[in-house]
């Protein structure tokens, strides 16, 4: 989307690619320029990289859409209650606009009633999510849809690679949407990794999912590294998906393993608890299971955010 007028290019309203090194040989390619496209890079663009953080090459694809929008529609009882549910919707797509573009630097695709699609820079796009929540709910809180039948906001984040076409990162973002709406009220991300295929997780938003993946990039930040999280991968990768008995047997095991591996950090001995993760043996072998995958993925989902922040933080401890 050709936007120069938006607030994201007003301090550089040119094509900010040139700062990935992937794309270097693809734009002299492009404009057929005459040189060594590597030593141009390290003579015009790698003297940046010692000031600021070199870009975070992934963007995240927002799909928005309300939640029961028939059943609400159904439940009005008169024209002038369907006039001011049709006002109230086209007030929060003007809402949404705004909230992309002017505070988390994204660029709006659509806008209409209950639907947003729009794309914002990684580091942005939970606080963004949250927000159009949240402009959602004040939106449809009127006295003509009761709690029961008043709509409420799903969310998918699709996060690819920049380079990637806008038909596969708006495939990223349906695909998140979906997950999203399994659930209702709910936040979905999908991280579509070039290197890693891709990783889910959703959460409903009365569960403060963006402050779930906030906490747990603080914790990889402070104890928890990234090689832990994979050892724990592994380890729950080698025991079967479908034991043929011994259940309960089965449960303690994995609980006993996942940990034993949390408590072997160098430096700290950590527990389920502390890395925000439920171990309770009340549960079947499947479910906790499950539940451990699930963990996984929300930390390295969680990763992801924290990686593209603009500020050079560390992610994740190196020991293990």
């Amino acid at each position: 989307v050709d936007r120069k007028d938006l607030p994201c290019a007003a301090h550089f309203p040119f094509d900010g690619s040139l700062a990935l090194r992937g794309r270097w040989q693809s734009v002299f390619e492009e404009q057929d320029l005459v040189g060594e496209p590597q030593e141009w890079g390290k003579a015009y663009i790698e003297p940046l990289y010692a000031e600021l953080k070199e870009p975070y090459p992934y963007v995240a694809c927002i799909v928005a859409d309300g939640d029961r929008m028939g059943r609400a529609i159904s439940s009005l009882s008169s024209a002038a209650h369907h006039r001011l549910l049709s006002l109230n919707l086209s007030a929060f797509a003007g809402r949404a606009r705004g909230v992309v573009e002017q505070t988390h630097q994204g660029v709006t695709v659509y806008a209409g009633g209950d639907d947003v699609l729009a794309f914002v820079p990684v580091a942005n796009a939970l606080s963004c999510a949250k927000e159009l929540q949240l402009c959602f709910d004040e939106s449809l809180a009127h006295d003509s849809l009761s709690a029961e039948n008043r709509p409420t906001l799903s969310i998918g984040l699709g996060i690819g690679h920049v380079m990637e076409s806008m038909g596969d990162l708006l495939s990223l973002g349906r695909l998140a949407e979906r997950e999203a709406k399994r659930s209702r009220n709910a936040l979905a991300v999908v991280l579509d990794k070039r290197s890693g295929g891709q990783r889910f997780w959703s959460a409903t938003w009365d569960t403060n999912p963006v402050s779930t993946l906030a906490r747990d990039g603080a914790l990889l930040n402070a104890q928890l590294s990234v090689r832990k999280i994979y050892e724990i991968e592994r380890l729950v990768m080698q025991l079967p998906e479908d034991p043929a008995a011994e259940d309960r047997a089965w449960t303690r095991l994995l609980a006993l393993e996942v940990q034993r591996s949390l408590s072997r950090v160098e430096g700290s001995s950590l527990n389920a608890e502390m890395v925000n993760l439920d171990l309770s043996e009340e549960v079947g072998y499947l479910e906790l299971r499950q539940r451990v995958k699930d963990w996984i993925s929300r930390l390295l989902i969680a990763r992801e955010f924290i990686a593209a922040l603009p500020s050079p933080l560390k992610v994740g401890v190196e020991s293990a």
